[in-house]
């Protein structure tokens, strides 16, 4: 087989396709939207059974992949044909290359075995890996931009020798992932990943019947030409969902765009946002009108064809609040002192804002081009909000150390707060993720510029909350990101990435305030090696056919020792109570 297929072969089993994954660009952009659910196939079905059918007239009855003979072999594998718009992903647990990748065999007493002792999980369907059940969906032409595979136009820039090795692994850059994943053997603190979805929900009502709140900031935007077939689908099934206008920020000098939006949940806390220009026939008074522009179409994921490419995002929206907004902003380099301004360069990030409104009860909301080329823009949002005075505060700190090596599949009794008596926010929200952070992950190396920093423990399930940063060129460099991002605070778990076809390292972080990020680079120094055992991607099982954190609940260290600062903790434990 020829040594460029075999490459190409390794990366499709063993990595998600990403939006750049590798593409002939100098910059960064956002590949995919990951979310943690307690139902990921539930997510993903309502995609298939509603944005497989935004265009009119659809009736797409597919399930996102197909069967086929491969010289007389029967595979599985996505089915991106028209007049498709969402598929699998290719290496889907459940499809052939999947099954492949994660080394999947059929289910015998060993492993049997395994899942009554609580430390895998069972496999044979589609979506069930060993350590996790995935819902991962791609749009299949989330991306518009032919020049990402024109590797001639970056040669002279990144040299012949490393244009030559990406050129071999095969460009990969139209699908843009909506990733649902429940990695069972993750740890979300005192309280389940389902509690947390329960918690959260309550927040905007489940159904929205108490208007929008702070809460419902984190979501991912996608445009299509017309809200009609969602609306007509939505009512027809009794879908809940919020329905907007707003005015969107354009090109500058050009006319503004009235837009309309359905905001709903296909499951969990997750949250999608689907805009239009067309409102499919309802009147504008059905809609609420609101006072920021929830996207901007200024240096957009502007589709060249309708037709071909009928879904595609615009953004992704996150609840900050005020008192960590201009540190996050830093993060991603709007702002800051020389400090953040160098450690966001290094993070690949060459920030431009392109709407920053605030209105006269202080409410901000920022969004912001992360690079030139990045086209799926960020939008941070700090919305004034009261802090509950009835009802169960945060769990304390040692509930949390208690709970560090607490897994999905591990029940045990849970803290009042988690219950359906607590009350979740913003600030709340926020801190409960940065304490698990800071009670589950390794803690950072003390000089933050070593060359061997620590490989870390398995991450949390609110690291499973990310997107991902995609960055072919070798300015990317996998050492100085992973470096920012612990002068930033953050704490990293570093994943053997020579799987993707480029030997070196891929860290999963987070910013100021706990949402996850993953830099997924090919270019790794290679003076750079994290020291310990690098742990596997979540669904996929270690050698001995178990599943990180199964049977022992931890991973190097005894309950509520792993990853702590002292006094570092016990200030961020009582800031968000």
């Amino acid at each position: 087989m020829p040594r460029a297929l075999i490459l190409v072969l390794l990366v499709v089993e063993s990595e998600a396709q990403h939006y750049c994954w590798p593409c002939a660009e100098r910059y960064g952009v956002i590949g995919k939207y990951t979310y943690a659910a307690s139902e990921p196939t539930k997510c993903f079905n309502w995609y298939m059974r509603y944005l497989n059918n935004v265009v009119p007239g659809s009736e797409n009855k597919g399930l996102g992949w197909k069967t086929i003979d491969a010289g007389g072999v029967s595979e599985v594998v996505s089915d991106s044909d028209a007049p498709n718009v969402m598929a699998v992903e290719v290496n889907e647990c459940g499809t052939t290359l999947g099954n492949r990748g994660v080394k999947i065999a059929p289910m015998d007493p060993a492993a049997w075995d395994l899942v009554r002792r609580r430390q895998r999980l069972p496999t044979g369907d589609m979506h069930e890996c060993p350590c996790a059940v995935q819902g991962r969906a791609d749009i299949i032409n989330g991306t518009v931009d032919e020049t990402l595979s024109n590797f001639s136009s970056v040669e002279e820039a990144w040299g012949k020798e490393y244009t030559d090795r990406v050129r071999a692994v095969g460009p990969a850059w139209r699908r843009f992932g909506l990733h649902g994943v429940l990695c069972s053997f993750h740890s979300s603190g005192p309280c389940s990943l389902e509690e947390v979805e329960r918690g959260v929900a309550r927040a905007w009502a489940r159904n929205f019947s108490g208007g929008y709140v702070p809460l419902m900031d984190n979501s991912l935007m996608l445009r299509a030409e017309t809200l009609g077939p969602l609306l007509d689908a939505f009512l027809r099934d009794g879908v809940e969902f919020y329905p907007m206008r707003w005015t969107a920020a354009t090109t500058p000098g050009a006319e503004p765009t009235e837009m309309y939006s359905v905001l709903v949940s296909p499951c969990g806390k997750v949250l999608i946002e689907v805009a239009a220009p067309c409102p499919g026939s309802r009147p504008a008074h059905q809609f609420h009108r609101m006072a920021h522009a929830r996207a901007t179409f200024d240096h957009w994921n502007r589709p060249a064809n309708d037709g071909s490419q009928p879904l595609v995002p615009l953004r992704i929206s996150k609840a900050i609040g005020a008192d960590k907004l201009d540190d996050v902003l830093a993060f991603y380099g709007v702002g800051g002192t020389p400090e953040t301004q160098r450690d966001a360069a290094a993070l690949g990030f060459r920030a431009r804002v392109l709407v920053d409104e605030t209105d006269s009860i202080g409410m901000r909301a920022v969004t912001v081009m992360l690079s030139p080329r990045a086209t799926t823009h960020m939008q941070f949002w700090a919305r004034p909000e009261e802090e509950p005075t009835k009802g169960p505060q945060l769990p304390p700190l040692e509930a949390f150390r208690q709970a560090a090596d607490q897994i999905q599949i591990n029940p045990t009794e849970h803290h009042g707060f988690c219950g359906d008596e607590g009350t979740w926010t913003v600030r709340r929200y926020i801190g409960y993720q940065l304490l698990v952070h800071e009670t589950v992950m390794e803690s950072p190396p003390i000089d933050p510029d070593t060359d061997s920093p620590p490989a870390g423990f398995a991450q949390d399930i609110f690291i499973d909350d990310h997107f991902s940063w995609d960055c072919t060129a070798p300015e990317c460099d996998v050492a100085e990101g992973g470096k920012a991002l612990y002068r930033s605070g953050s704490r990293v778990q570093w994943m053997d990435a020579s799987a993707r076809g480029f030997p070196g390292w891929g860290p999963y972080g987070y910013d100021p305030a706990g949402y996850g990020i993953q830099l997924h680079w090919a270019n790794t120094p290679a003076y750079f090696q994290p020291r310990g055992k690098p742990y596997p991607i979540c669904f996929q099982a270690e050698e001995d056919g178990t599943c990180q954190g199964a049977g022992r609940f931890g991973l190097a260290q005894p309950v509520g020792l792993r990853g702590f600062q002292g006094m570092e903790v016990e200030r961020l434990a009582t800031l968000f109570q």
